[in-house]
């Protein structure tokens, strides 16, 4: 089981925050990236993130980009790091913005203690692995 509650949390997939005081509309978060946060990010907004950096480091990596990332999607992107990088099976949104992923062996072992979570709070899942390739849905009669 893994949980992300912050944007502190983002920062073992490459994702470090910078300051909210870059965007001019108070909206957007400035994040720096190293290779894997820049990997993720372009999976996640399905675009190519150009490579200037504020910072040297992320996470004892080189800093390769910087983005501003709205607050709002912090659940989303969050969601999207534990099923896309963690393998996860399953998230459990339990209130204020902490996610917790929840891997097919640990939902066989205790499904029942997640049964009663899941009833209180919202969810989603990662239908079969097989179905899926870096975070697209394969198209099962064409294969793309």
């Amino acid at each position: 089981m893994k949980t992300i509650s912050d944007w502190n949390d983002l920062k073992e997939y490459g994702i470090q925050f910078l300051t909210g005081e870059r965007c001019g509309y108070s909206m957007r978060i400035l994040c720096d990236l190293n290779e894997d946060g820049k990997k993720l990010i372009e999976s996640f907004f399905c675009m190519k993130v150009d490579e200037n950096n504020w910072n040297n480091t992320v996470n004892g990596k080189p800093a390769v980009a910087s983005v501003m990332i709205p607050y709002d999607l912090f659940k989303q992107l969050a969601t999207y790091c534990l099923f896309h990088v963690g393998n996860y099976a399953m998230v459990i949104y339990s209130g204020g913005s902490a996610v917790t992923g929840i891997t097919r062996k640990e939902w066989g072992e205790h499904g029942h203690l997640w049964e009663n979570m899941t009833r209180k709070s919202n969810f989603c899942y990662k239908e079969d692995p097989s179905i899926c390739r870096n975070g697209l849905n394969v198209h099962q009669m064409s294969g793309r």
